[in-house]
């Protein structure tokens, strides 16, 4: 760099030389100016430093004795523009200091002077810090009464920033006093007062409030328009907060218009922002309309998740008025899903909250309904209370359409008590209301078009006068600029040369240097196309991989679950019907052997699904006490065999959670299964606990052994897949070693995690976390039954059997089949499809269970196809019986007209209920 700037020295110097030259002639054609300036001006300048730095002061009382001081020395002088801002200054210090009468006095001194002098830009500035007094002491007259007077002068504010700041100020207090179109032509206003580039974020918000205006006020679609300009301008701000906004209230005017696929889009690029921001407010909102929206769409269980997880941030943030309307939007959710008594304790605990903290418009929202729950329940006279208190406060707050839902639920109420008289009566009242609603839309949209007239034509007028401006500035400006050109015209064409001169030089020598910086590139473009050709054919070999590996796990898990299906099955036959104790043993023996083979191949399918992000979630409430009661019972006799000491220990109450009980069940089994497992001599005692942390309010299970233990570099260790701490063919434990990475994936899945403390030889502890459902608030008594599959209650039939089809081409199966319904049913059995055709077309059977996979002539699909189409078989009930249990299977054979779905390997019990489905009594 050094050497390019010495032999480059003498064209720059040439260069400085032109330029200096020009400066000097332009210098001299310049008028001079008088750089003098009167004591007065320094008084002035000196006196706007002091109050400027008053109002900075972090002292209070120290700024107001400043301003003060400013204020007669701006007496002393007679400067009337002084005095006015130094009374406007003292207004603000007292305001800061809490003094609000002194502050309303010198605000009312500035406003005398501003209108006396004719300074209307200081009369709206007068009247808007008086509006902020006003705001504070509760005066809503005298705060309409400021807020108007200072929008009526706004224009007139000569300071940009300050009139960004006081025509937003006065846009909101009016959207809060409900006065729409107020608000709409302030707001514009100050949308006008944002001319430069760098305002972008500014003009965002002003458009996200006129579309919040338009939106309330009745007129969706500007107010779509206005959320898409605001959304525009963030974009351009690069301020992601504001696009979110945006994003947000794009989604919910969407999900207005009915419009479910347009507004979850939105919602969701809201979300995916405010994730990233780790937005706890913006993510409480979001999650709280996705609830909504799914709610509408009648996809309860989705809409139920999204309201947990705002649920979940709303709580933390103590928030009674957002903790109300989380518990309400449960009772509704609850409600739609024909869950009464949990919809009912939820609007309870919404209308005890809204009561408290005296919340009249969502204390109204929650007492409808809770009311709507009473009268399911057929609680009427509660009912009745709770819609006449909401009446009253609909009126009161003036919640029109709100009074219109909550009389046409007055009338349903009143239908269902039978006094129709009244019904009709609140029918009415509905519809008169729907009329009014339906008028002030149509009166709102006149009303904002001739807004919109008047605007336009202000705005043409405004730009009239700008463009006569404009053309005069632009004319005198011609001229300067011809004088001027003429002037350094000579100037010009020395520099142009000696710049041309300069350029060819430097030219030649950078010439010379792309050249070869060409050619290097090309070699380096030669390299990287190479190094694509190798990544396309690794990308191609990557998918080719996933391909096979598909295939598979597909054919594995058809070829391994159709022996297993027979193994487990006759198995578990001899286990029971077996007399001699040896044979009994190996009986066992082999079911456990099948039953540990099983295990294995369900984990491989289980990882598969992980790893794909296929896991699907399906979110209930339980009781997670029940569950790791029944868990450890079923471990109770391994743990006796191997003369260990199983113990649990349980809190006071049970603890419920909203999660996966499925997941959660099979993650407290593992670990349940490995403390046994991996423990020799001792105990293991798995223990229940709650406590509240930062991240809310969350459920313990701990699973501590006094087992081989593991050294402390070995920990994460565990958590690989298809790791052990042994391994190799010496290793001393069996397994895959995909149970603990399992575990944890689902409990990351589910918002929770796994911890592990251990030291070799010292025996380990598991620690499960998970989020529960409530704190300490009623928590609920009892224990909770889960629902299990049995075979116990099926009927004796004295008379003829009922007929059923099985068609199953393997002999093991079909012997477990016919063995396992044989004295229950009168069955049939087919190996072949044109054999099940056949037998179909010659008997009625009630039931039919089809194999799916029968070889290359035609599928159980085709055959089920081919009997419906005869006569008498649209209705028999079909079950389609494989052993490919990979995700999606099951929706697909059901789309295909079975009725019901049953993997293998499968057990008596699952087998013989599925029957009592398939045949009920």
């Amino acid at each position: 760099m050094y050497v390019y700037l010495r032999r480059c020295f003498p064209a720059l110097l040439l260069l400085v030389a032109g330029l200096v030259w020009v400066s000097v002639g332009i210098c001299n054609e310049l008028p001079v100016v008088n750089t003098a300036i009167s004591d007065d001006e320094t008084e002035v300048n000196s006196i706007e430093r002091q109050l400027k730095m008053a109002l900075e002061m972090s002292d209070t009382t120290r700024a107001y004795q400043s301003i003060k001081e400013g204020l007669a020395r701006s007496a002393q002088i007679g400067n009337e523009v002084l005095v006015f801002r130094a009374h406007l200054a003292l207004g603000r210090a007292a305001y800061s200091c809490g003094n609000y009468s002194k502050a309303l006095t010198s605000f009312d001194v500035a406003l005398e002077m501003a209108i006396s002098s004719k300074n209307w830009g200081g009369v709206s500035e007068a009247f808007y810090f008086k509006a902020l007094v006003y705001d504070k002491l509760n005066n809503e007259a005298k705060l309409l009464s400021s807020i108007r007077g200072s929008a009526e002068y706004i224009d007139d504010i000569r300071n940009d920033s300050l009139s960004l700041v006081v025509s937003s100020y006065i846009g909101r207090v009016f959207f809060n006093h409900r006065q729409f179109k107020s608000a709409y032509e302030i707001s514009l206003k100050g949308l006008s007062f944002c001319k430069t580039d760098k305002q972008t974020a500014q003009k965002a918000n002003f458009l996200n409030f006129l579309g919040a205006v338009c939106d309330e006020w009745g007129l969706l679609l500007p107010a779509l328009e206005f959320y898409q300009k605001s959304e525009i301008e963030a974009r351009k701000s690069g301020d992601v907060s504001l696009l979110s906004m945006a994003y947000n209230n794009t989604g919910l005017l969407y999900k207005k218009l009915h419009r479910y696929e347009e507004a979850l889009g939105y919602l969701n690029k809201s979300l995916a922002i405010d994730r990233k921001l780790n937005d706890t407010v913006g993510l409480s909102g979001v999650y709280n309309n996705l609830g909504i929206l799914w709610l509408e769409k009648g996809a309860y269980n989705k809409a139920l998740m999204y309201m947990q997880l705002s649920y979940n941030l709303v709580k933390s943030s103590g928030d009674s008025s957002l903790i109300s309307t989380a518990y309400n939007n449960f009772g509704d959710i609850y409600f739609a899903m024909g869950k009464v008594k949990q919809a009912y304790f939820y609007a309870n605990l919404s209308v005890e909250i809204d009561q408290r903290g005296h919340f009249e418009p969502d204390l109204s929202r929650s007492l409808q309904t809770r009311a709507r729950i009473l009268t399911s329940y057929g609680r009427y006279n509660e009912a009745l209370s709770d819609f006449q208190k909401s009446e009253k406060l609909c009126l009161s707050n003036r919640l029109t359409e709100d009074l219109a839902e909550l009389y046409k639920e007055m009338s349903n109420l009143y239908h269902s008590i039978g006094n129709h008289a009244l019904a009709f009566d609140y029918l009415q009242k509905n519809n008169a209301f729907l009329d009014t609603i339906f008028n002030e839309r149509l009166l709102n949209q006149s009303v904002w078009m001739s807004v919109e007239k008047s605007m336009v034509e202000k705005q043409n007028e405004i730009e009239g006068l700008r463009v006569e401006s404009r053309q005069n500035e632009q004319e005198l400006v011609q001229k300067q600029q011809l004088i001027f050109r003429q002037k350094i015209f000579q100037h010009s064409l020395i520099l142009a040369i000696v710049i041309a001169v300069v350029f060819m030089v430097l030219l030649i020598r950078s010439l010379r240097r792309i050249k070869l910086f060409t050619m290097k590139l090309r070699l380096q473009n030669v390299d990287i196309d190479h190094q694509k050709m190798q990544l396309q054919e690794a990308i191609e070999k990557g998918k080719e991989a996933d391909r096979l590996k598909d295939n598979f796990l597909a054919t594995m898990n058809h070829e391994l679950r159709t022996p297993l299906n027979g193994i487990i099955g006759f198995a578990e036959i001899l286990e029971n019907e077996v007399a001699d104790e040896l044979h009994k043993e190996m009986a066992q023996s082999i079911n456990q052997s099948g039953s540990r083979l099983m295990t294995t191949l369900n984990g491989l399918l289980n990882l598969s699904q992980v790893e794909r992000n296929m896991v699907e979630v399906n979110y209930t409430i339980f009781s997670l006490t029940e569950m790791v009661i029944t868990v450890v019972d079923r471990h109770r006799r391994e743990a006796k065999d191997k003369g260990l000491e199983l113990s649990l220990q349980l809190p006071g109450n049970p603890i419920r959670v909203s999660s996966d009980e499925t997941l959660i069940e099979r993650v407290i089994d593992n670990l349940v299964d490995n403390a046994i497992k991996y423990t020799i001599v001792g105990s293991i005692v798995v223990s229940v606990s709650d406590y509240k942390s930062a991240l809310g309010y969350q459920a313990i299970v701990k699973v501590k052994d006094t087992g081989i233990g593991i050294d402390t570099e070995n920990l994460e260790l565990i958590f690989q897949q298809f790791r052990q701490v042994s391994e190799g063919l010496v290793r001393e434990f069996e397994g895959t070693g995909l149970g603990l990475s399992l575990c944890r994936s689902y409990l990351t899945l589910l918002g929770g995690d796994l911890k592990v403390s251990s030291r070799k030889g010292g025996g380990s502890e598991f620690t499960a976390i998970m989020s529960a459902l409530w704190e300490d608030v009623e928590k609920p008594q009892g224990r909770f039954v889960r629902r299990q599959l049995s075979s116990e209650g099926l009927p004796t039939q004295d008379g003829d059997l009922r007929l059923v089809l099985l068609v199953e081409d393997d002999d093991i199966n079909r012997e477990f089949a016919l063995y396992t319904l044989s004295g229950h049913y009168n069955v049939v059995v087919a190996t072949t499809a044109p054999m099940a055709i056949s037998l179909a077309e010659k008997y009625h059977f009630e039931a039919l269970l089809l194999d799916i996979n029968l070889g290359r002539e035609m599928s159980g699909v085709e055959v089920l196809q081919a009997i419906r189409e005869m006569e008498g078989y649209q209705a028999v009930p079909a079950t389609a019986v494989t052993a490919n249990a990979l995700k999606g299977e099951r929706e697909r054979l059901l789309k295909r007209g079975f009725n019901y779905y049953l993997p293998k390997p499968y057990s008596r019990k699952e087998l013989l209920a599925l029957m009592k489905l398939m045949l009920p009594d």
